[in-house]
């Protein structure tokens, strides 16, 4: 019996998993499905699950677990969704309206050591620990790198990497979906959190 509980577990956390890692931009790690499957695990190899000092059966655990998950998906799913959403009309919003530069681009600040950073969507949190290569900012120009920033970057540890080239309209549109992307980047991922967008952007632009 147990080993088809195991089994059960075990395939719905996969498929979750599967899911955080599919979806746009949940704001949400898929390491907690890991951390369930872990917690599932540990539930067969006590026969037990100990919690508030009174002994529940492996099957209420299990009820607990499956609770804690659906919940979870729903609430980030829906957070997906809206994120989803959100990129479509503001994407809509820039093909409708007409801008004058034809010569932009669209670019990426990237740290160019390991070292500690400012955050703008970590919470409580002020900084973030960025390691050589990753995103801190992702922005649009049609001034180049020394009009938008004169002769120095917001930080330091900084370099302006043009990812892309275009109209203002293209390089508007290539910002959004760098933004709105950003949650499902490796560097992302690998944490035990995931923002919603980088370090240095504000806003989704």
């Amino acid at each position: 019996m147990y080993s088809c509980y195991i089994s059960i577990v075990w395939v719905v956390l996969v498929t979750l998993r599967a899911f955080g890692d599919a979806s746009i931009q949940t704001g949400f790690s898929p390491r907690f499905f890991y951390v369930l499957f872990l917690t599932a695990k540990g539930l067969f190899a006590s026969k037990q699950f100990y919690f508030m000092k009174n002994a529940i059966t492996v099957k209420t655990s299990l009820l607990f677990l499956a609770i804690v998950s659906t919940f979870a998906v729903t609430f980030f799913f829906k957070l997906s969704i809206e994120r989803a959403e959100k990129k479509a009309l503001e994407i809509d919003w820039i093909i409708d309206k007409t801008y004058p530069n034809e010569n932009c681009v669209q670019y990426a600040l990237i740290a160019t050591k390991d070292g500690w950073f400012p955050c703008y969507n970590c919470g409580v949190a002020e900084t973030i620990y960025l390691k050589e290569g990753e995103v801190w900012k992702y922005g649009k120009t049609c001034l180049g790198e020394i009009g938008r920033y004169k002769n120095q970057l917001p930080y330091s540890n900084l370099v302006f990497e043009i990812e892309f080239e275009g109209s203002e309209k293209q390089c508007l549109i290539m910002e959004k979906e760098k933004i709105y992307n950003y949650p499902n980047l490796p560097e992302c991922q690998k944490r035990s959190f995931i923002l919603l967008r980088p370090a240095g952007n504000k806003i989704d632009r």
